[in-house]
């Protein structure tokens, strides 16, 4: 693949990456979000809770971020050693130093921080909800404007990848919907057992 070309599918590749942390801070988020607020009218309550996944998820996806790119790192490394051991043929050897150089690129803290940003900028939509509309409108404009921004960024996800952006919505959709649906029932129920 001509340079150009492998820069091109990587910087692609690292928007898709980023609009699925995207999506995973939105559902996440908007999905607490809707379940404190059926069991809890109380915005403080609300906004800690919001708060404390938007903290909490970045750093849970920068964790995962950083151990999965670190450990496909070390399986290739691992990978391209017992290769070379296995063939003495210059050509051979020279595709496989290729090999490590590439992998030598690898940037797992990078990866990690890009993961967190993009997991708290979904995240930061419901929460801007909490903190602007009034406590009675909270669940139903968390859940309209982030299945909207749901699709948006499933749509951008799939033009990204080159699949089909109806199916993209689609499955974004219900899932995120899915989501909010189950914690808000979780959330009555539990709000009126208190």
């Amino acid at each position: 693949m001509p340079p150009a070309t492998a820069t091109r599918r990587e910087s692609l590749e690292w928007l898709s990456d980023a609009a699925l942390s995207a999506d995973f801070g939105l559902i996440s988020t908007a999905s607490l979000v809707v379940g404190v607020a059926c069991a809890s009218a109380e915005r403080q309550t609300v906004l800690a809770a919001a708060m404390a996944v938007l903290f909490s998820g970045s750093f849970a996806m920068a964790a995962e971020q950083y151990l999965s790119v670190s450990t496909e790192a070390d399986r290739a490394r691992v990978d391209l050693a017992s290769r070379l051991m296995q063939h003495d043929a210059q050509g051979e050897q020279t595709r496989d130093e290729q090999g490590l150089a590439e992998i030598d690129a690898v940037r797992p803290l990078k990866e990690a921080v890009t993961a967190a940003a993009c997991f708290a900028v979904g995240a930061a939509l419901p929460l801007l909800v909490v903190l602007l509309a009034a406590p009675a409108r909270v669940v139903p404009l968390t859940v309209t404007s982030s299945l909207l921004l749901l699709a948006v960024l499933g749509a951008i996800g799939a033009r990204i990848d080159g699949a089909s952006e109806a199916k993209a919505v689609a499955r974004i959709v219900f899932w995120g919907a899915l989501a909010m649906g189950v914690t808000a029932i979780e959330g009555l129920i539990f709000g009126a057992v208190t």
